[in-house]
């Protein structure tokens, strides 16, 4: 008995040291993965982070480009509603120049023809 006694006490011993180490084991690890989660965790949160910031920069583009679109149609739609430019006005400009053209070349001309009598006269007196 005795010596089964011992041999039993040693195997009990032995798996108390076994269960000892198994659960500081556990422990270690439980640790390590506490560590790694609360890693990813800010890992996660800092990308969770740049990806508002970008989903913000991204809906402010979107508000400047949709308000520069409306502004770009309502300009349009005041271009469209203004009546075209008439272009009577400009073909009466053009035929005002060209008459005020053959004026002053007409009274170019006169003003020769009075110098040279002007002249003529002058010499013949």
């Amino acid at each position: 008995y005795i010596h089964c006694g011992d041999q039993l006490e040693a195997t009990i011993s032995g798996l108390n040291d076994k269960y000892k180490q198994a659960v500081q084991q556990m422990e270690r690890s439980k640790i390590d993965c506490e560590i790694t989660l609360e890693e990813n965790t800010q890992h996660h949160r800092a990308e969770l982070a740049e990806a508002r910031d970008e989903i913000a920069a991204l809906q402010q583009l979107l508000r400047a480009s949709k308000q520069t679109i409306s502004s770009m149609k309502e300009s349009k739609r005041v271009a469209s509603s203004q009546p075209p430019l008439d272009q009577e006005p400009i073909a009466v400009l053009k035929t005002e120049v060209e008459s005020l053209r053959v004026s002053l070349l007409t009274e170019r001309a006169q003003r020769r023809e009075l110098e040279s009598q002007v002249d003529s006269l002058t010499k013949e007196s």
